[in-house]
């Protein structure tokens, strides 16, 4: 039965009765798996170890590297810098092109004359 209290407050004592029943569970537990492990390793039935200490391949592989990383990092430049200022047809289909960033640029700046952003101001004078 739950202890009432007043005001809600809960009790100042610790139940050292559910604390000890759930240390001795979790210690069982362990032993239960300890011995089930040693009896398992006993029987051989969590594999040979010999044989995986005695594997002659490489194990992870050696990582594969970037031979040249600054020549690699001035291709892909090159790359992205020919991409910004060439024209080419994007897709098989020839539905769009790919301009020059510098002209989608000035394109953009003639479409968008700028009064359309800018702020209406109006000096009123009293």
């Amino acid at each position: 039965m739950a202890d009432v209290h007043p005001f809600g407050h809960e009790s100042a004592s610790v139940r050292t009765g559910t604390i000890l029943k759930v240390a001795a569970t979790l210690f069982g537990t362990v032993v239960v798996v300890l011995v089930i492990l040693y009896f398992a390793a006993m029987h051989g039935l969590l594999g040979h170890h010999a044989q995986v200490v005695r594997r002659v391949d490489t194990v992870p592989p050696p990582p594969r590297l970037q031979a040249h990383p600054d020549v690699d990092i001035a291709e892909l430049r090159r790359e992205k810098h020919e991409a910004l200022s060439s024209y080419a047809w994007v897709g098989p289909a020839h539905r769009f092109a790919r301009i020059p960033i510098k002209r989608a640029m000035q394109l953009y700046v003639q479409q968008h004359d700028g009064s359309r952003h800018a702020p209406a101001h109006k000096d009123k004078q009293r």
